[in-house]
């Protein structure tokens, strides 16, 4: 009996939505078909032994069936792409893949692959409620400093865009807030200009997404016309805006472009009253939206 070292690649690879929330570099995230390739070790009496083994381990593996949702009439296709003798060390043979080991590849029409999207751990990610008692001051509810602080310390992250998969998978109103009291601590410092132009990605996408979920036009207003400049080239023809490096599918963000009544990005923060509304009017807006989703901020003891 000999190890083999087997390369497979996959195909047709439907991911369940919890796979895709996972996925922490979505090159395509709206790809039907992705695609995976693995190096698995397989004691064999000979190659096609081993090929058949390795197909047949993953067609059973119970981490690659929960990322995916074929069905037996659409299956995975399995395809043996290298297999050699493995004379080199002492492996022993694979005997199961973490879920956060699988790599996926959004296929396009052609069938090319673009690129990798790795899937984070698989964990859940729980939103401890805060007691009424605690939150509330009479009739009101205190944001600042007690909701934000509370969910800032509930939500471990890492800064970085692996985040957008923690936040999604949290109740949508305090995904809300969360991206809420980090509008506010960045932009009513800094303003729109810096935050755009050093946010990551996932930040900008959702503040943007949520301040329009609290209902504050202006600064909705405010922060579109801030993601048009901040995808308007230098002079020697670069983006400044560090998203645009590392966010690989750029269509939302280029939805805005043009969009903006200002031709440079500081004139949009002093124009429309930006430092104010975000440090002292939003917080109005804020209030009435915890009311509103109570249910899913507050527990009643």
């Amino acid at each position: 009996m000999n190890t083999y070292c087997v390369e497979v690649k996959i195909t047709n690879c439907l991911l369940a939505p919890d796979a895709k929330k996972a996925l922490f570099n979505r090159q395509e995230e709206e790809a039907v078909e992705w695609g995976c390739q693995m190096i698995l070790y397989v004691e064999g009496n000979s190659e096609e032994d081993a090929k058949k083994k390795s197909i047949q381990f993953l067609k059973e593996e119970p981490n690659l069936q929960l990322l995916t949702t074929n069905t037996p009439e659409n299956p995975k296709r399995y395809y043996v792409v290298d297999i050699e003798l493995w004379t080199y060390s002492s492996e022993s043979p694979t005997q199961e893949i973490p879920a956060e080991r699988y790599l996926f590849s959004p296929v396009d029409e052609q069938g090319d692959w673009k690129g990798w999207a790795e899937t984070s751990e698989l964990e859940n990610v729980v939103y401890e409620k805060i007691s009424k008692q605690v939150l509330y001051k009479g009739s009101e509810p205190i944001w600042n400093p007690v909701l934000c602080t509370h969910i800032s310390n509930t939500v471990q992250l890492g800064f970085d865009e692996n985040d957008r998969a923690i936040l999604e998978a949290l109740p949508e109103p305090i995904m809300h807030l969360y991206y809420l009291w980090m509008f506010q601590c960045e932009v009513g410092g800094n303003g729109i200009d810096s935050f755009v132009l050093q946010g990551h990605g996932h930040e900008v996408r959702g503040c943007y997404a949520a301040l329009q979920a609290v209902g504050h036009k202006k600064l909705v207003e405010a922060l579109g016309m801030g993601i048009a400049l901040s995808l308007e080239p230098d002079e020697d023809g670069s983006i400044s805006a560090e998203y645009a490096h590392n966010v690989a599918n750029l269509s939302w963000f280029n939805a805005f472009k043009g969009s903006s009544s200002y031709k440079e990005l500081h004139e949009i923060d002093d124009a429309m009253n930006v430092y104010d509304l975000t440090n002292n009017d939003l917080e109005g807006n804020i209030v009435d939206y915890i009311k509103a989703n109570i249910s899913d901020i507050a527990t009643e003891s």
